[in-house]
Formats: structure tokens, sequence, C-alpha cells
């Protein structure tokens, strides 16, 4: 996700995880167990070639 999107999502008070569980129910089951790492502006993309 890129620099952008995360700095405004933030400002609307969003917090941005990254997941790369292979389903959303799985990656449900790791946001409430606590296991995602939130997303910062430090670890945006910064290009499209970052992916």
């Amino acid at each position: 996700m890129g620099l952008r999107a995360i700095s405004k999502l933030g400002e609307a008070g969003i917090k941005v995880y990254r997941s790369d569980a292979g389903t959303v129910a799985d990656m449900l089951e790791e946001f409430q167990d606590g296991k995602l790492s939130e997303l910062s502006i430090d670890k945006a993309c910064r290009e499209h070639s970052c992916h």
C-alpha cells in the first residue's frame, strides 16, 4: 500500500494492517489474536515496483 493511501486512512483514524493470510477468515483470526502488524508510513511502498 502506498504512502498517500496510508496517510489518508490515518488522517481518518483508520489503522492499516498487513497480512499474508490466505483467506479473509484467516486474516480476521490473526487480527483477533493480535498477530498482525500495523502498516506505518515508513513501511509504505514508495514506487510501483515495490510489490
